[in-house]
């Protein structure tokens, strides 16, 4: 087609799906974010306020529930260990604007009161169709 531009992945190499998830630390070049995104706010790396002093992958600017960090998983990887099953856990410390511990209710979806959501979200290409379909 006229215009279009062919992306070739390239090749697994070996250990590169080891983590699906990637800088779980934010331990990357010294502290940086990436392979992470934030839902409606911002996102930093903080040095020795994780676990053991570790950097941390902070999510601020936080003004409903719903805003939060996501985070890119490389497909490849998905389609390589395609029947796998994932088990993923997180540590989070919630805090108010004021720096005080935030007690959040897992089962309320208001926005003062409801905790940080984990979500699935893909997108599957069809050539034919020459579109995108969202999976969740």
């Amino acid at each position: 087609r006229k215009g279009s531009v062919t992306v070739v992945p390239p090749p697994l190499q070996s250990g590169e799906c080891d983590e699906l998830v990637k800088n779980v630390d934010g331990e990357i070049q010294g502290g940086n974010f990436t392979h992470w995104y934030h839902v409606s706010g911002g996102v930093a790396v903080e040095p020795n306020v994780g676990i053991d002093n570790t950097h941390a992958i902070v999510s601020t600017k936080r003004n409903e529930h719903t805003d939060g960090l996501g985070f890119y998983v490389d497909t490849r990887c998905v389609k390589a260990n395609v029947g796998q099953e994932y088990e993923l856990t997180a540590w989070m410390k919630l805090e108010d604007k004021d720096g005080a511990t935030f007690n959040c209710d897992p089962d309320s979806f208001s926005t003062s009161t409801g905790c940080p959501r984990f979500n699935v979200r893909g997108k599957v290409y069809d050539e034919g169709g020459d579109k995108y379909t969202s999976i969740h």
